[in-house]
Parts: structure tokens; sequence; C-alpha cells
């Protein structure tokens, strides 16, 4: 194991994240330009990389809340301090996906319930809200929070299904917590948040345990078992998943029209799914999580611990570091299309060359920024600078309150 861990950013974070943003994006191509005879395409490649998606990016984003929390503790004078300034950073984003909203409304075509609909930005948001209540209890505690909020969201689902569209109580739980059905629904994802933030701090702890005393042989011992730990938890909840999502479910659970999807393949025609593979079905949240965690405990090792990580201009990395930008930009592209042929479309073929070079045009365009250090053209560069400012007067009117 390196002794030497003193990379300025966790190379992990960004990679976990690039991968998740990137396949956002392949999906998003997908969804608009596709034609209707070759979604099938999208619900086969769905049941294969969801698991690195939406759900993955909601817990890197815990990790790298829990992570940035560690740090900005260590700096600060108090605890509020901290509280204050990842309560700015939250606030920053709840406005940011008010506003993508409202462009989602006014050249999407949109209802009014879109202002309050759960995209990924909207999820994000309101996790890191939660998180900061939650943050101060221990990781045990988190863990069992987690877990219950998984079958209690499930036991919610099932009840508010059968009459959110003709009961009123049911109508207001299903546009306040889950609109739309096959969005990022705060109730649903927020599990893999707490997850991550668990898992930012133990990385949180190894990398300032070896910048401030060293790792030493019972050190390394220890992060050894923890690792391991870490992995079997992950493994358990993985095989857990897969046990009891096995059970096939329909189109009573099909948010996101997979088997619709899948069916529209001229030799394929089912009419149920696992409910492990099934998004916002509680065995997938299960399963997914549990190889997030397999995963990123893997990743920390070999990258971050042993040092055999990619160079920064690494796809992925320059994705992760992106993120936001990326995700707001690729949006203008996807519609670019439109502007010259309003009837645009591609099939399961012509796709695929498509999609190589709009990911290629996204990864060269930040690549160039982040080379020439032009990060202060970021989305991610407006949020600090913005999250800085509203912080900034928390702390001032925390001070004229105390005088």
């Amino acid at each position: 194991m390196s002794s030497e861990i003193r990379q300025k950013r966790v190379i992990t974070i960004d990679l976990l994240r690039g991968i998740s943003i990137f396949l956002m994006v392949m999906a998003h191509v997908e969804t608009y330009w596709l034609d209707p005879e070759s979604f099938w395409v999208i619900g086969l490649k769905f049941l294969i990389v969801q698991i690195m998606g939406t759900s993955n990016f909601t817990f890197v984003a815990g990790i790298g809340f829990a992570f940035s929390f560690q740090n900005n503790l260590k700096k600060s004078t108090s605890r509020n301090i901290t509280i204050r300034k990842s309560l700015s950073h939250t606030i920053i984003l709840i406005i940011l996906s008010f506003i993508f909203n409202g462009l989602q409304v006014l050249i999407g075509g949109l209802g009014i319930s879109g202002l309050w609909a759960w995209n990924i930005l909207q999820c994000i948001a309101f996790c890191r809200l939660f998180g900061i209540l939650i943050i101060s209890m221990s990781k045990y505690y988190r863990f069992i929070i987690a877990i219950i909020w998984i079958f209690l969201t499930e036991f919610i689902i099932s009840w508010m299904l059968p009459s959110y569209q003709v009961e009123s109580f049911a109508r207001s739980v299903f546009l306040i917590f889950f609109n739309p059905l096959h969005g990022d629904g705060i109730l649903i994802f927020i599990p893999f948040f707490i997850f991550g933030t668990i898992f930012g701090e133990f990385i949180h702890f190894i990398i300032n345990q070896d910048k401030t005393s060293g790792i030493d042989k019972e050190s390394t011992k220890n992060i050894s078992n923890t690792i391991k730990k870490w992995f079997g938890i992950g493994l358990g909840m993985l095989i857990f998943g897969l046990a009891i999502g096995l059970k096939p479910v329909g189109a009573e659970r099909d948010y996101y029209e997979l088997i619709k999807w899948i069916n529209t393949h001229p030799k394929i025609d089912i009419s149920t799914l696992p409910s492990f593979i099934m998004p916002n079905f509680y065995a997938w949240v299960f399963f997914c999580a549990g190889w997030q965690i397999m995963f990123a405990i893997v990743t920390f090792y070999i990258i971050d611990l042993k040092s055999h990580f990619p160079k920064p201009s690494n796809i992925f990395n320059i994705f992760g570091k992106y993120s936001l930008s990326i995700y707001f930009s690729h949006y203008i592209l996807l519609y670019f299309p439109f502007f010259i042929n309003p009837n645009f479309s591609l099939n399961y073929f012509t796709i695929w060359f498509y999609f190589i070079g709009f990911e290629a045009i996204i990864w060269l365009i930040f690549y160039l920024l982040d080379k020439k250090g032009d990060y202060k053209i970021s989305l991610e560069y407006i949020i600090l600078i913005f999250s800085r400012k509203l912080n900034s007067i928390l702390n001032s009117k925390e001070k004229n309150l105390n005088q």
C-alpha cells in the first residue's frame, strides 16, 4: 500500500462520477434520437448499465458530500460554520434544479407539474439537505436509516400506486415525492446518497490518516480489514437484492416502460422482468447499492491507495470533474439536430456512430478547457462562487445576531 496518498482530488470520486454521467448522456442520446422501432436498444442496454447510472451518480454525490464536509470541518473553527458552508452550496443546487425544471417546462413542453419534477439535480440537492441533518450521526445509525428507508419507501409505493390517480392524499404524496414515476424520486434514491456519505467518511479518514501520521503496518492491517468488511457488506447487499428480486414483476411496476421498449424488437415478447433489475423496486435498490459499494471500494483500493490510476485526461475523469457542466450542456447538443431536421431520428445501428461522436465532442471540449486551466467558465465554478457569496451572507447574519 502506498505511503504517499497526496493527490489534491480523490481520483476515484471523479472516475465513478464520470462513468455515471457518461452512461446518463448515452441514455439521453438514445431516448432523444432513436426511432420508435429501435427503442428495444434502450430497454436492453438499460438492464445492463443502469447499475452505474443515476443511482451511482447519487451514491457518488453522497461520497463527495461527506468527504467535503469532513474536509471543511477540519478547517473550520466550529461545526456551524461547516454546516452553513454546506447549506449554501445546497441552496444554490436547489435553485439550479428549479431553473432546469423551468427550462424543461418551457422548451420540453412539460406541464406546470414539471416545475416540481424529480430529476437528478433536484434529487441530489434535497439529498444534500437531508445529509446535513444526519451527517452528525454515526455511520452505523446512518446505515440503519438507509435500510429502513428502503423498506419504508417500498411500502409507500405499494400503497400509493393503486390509488394515486383517484385519491387526493395519495395523489399529493405522488406529486411531492415521486413525480414523475420514471424520474429520480427523493424517497427512492436517498438510500444511495446515505450509503455514499458513509463511504465518503471512510475515504476521508484513510487519506487524512496518511497525511497526519503516516500509514504504519498496524494501520495498513486495519485499513485492509475495513476494505474487506466494506466489500463483504456490498456483496451481502447485492446477493440479498438478487435473492429477493428474482420474483418477476410486470407493467404495474415498469415505470420506465422497459418491457414495452424491449418488445419493439421483432423477436422478443416478454411480459415480466425480475424485480432486481426493475428500476425503483426495493430489490433493485439493494442490488445496485451492493454493486456500487463493491465497485467503489475496489476502485479506491487500486487507484488511490495502490496509485495505479489513469491519467487525468482519462475520459471518465474529465466527465467526472465537469459532470454538472456536461449534464446541462449536453441538452443543447441533443436538441441541435432537430433545428436542422425536425424529423431527425436514427436506427439501432447508426445510433452508435452518432453516440461515439457525441461523447467525443463533449470530452474534447472539456478536455481542452481543463488543459488550459479554464475551470472558471464551468458550471461547477459558478456554483462555487455563488455558494461562497451566500455563505458569506449567512456568516455575516450570524455575527450580527451574536453581537
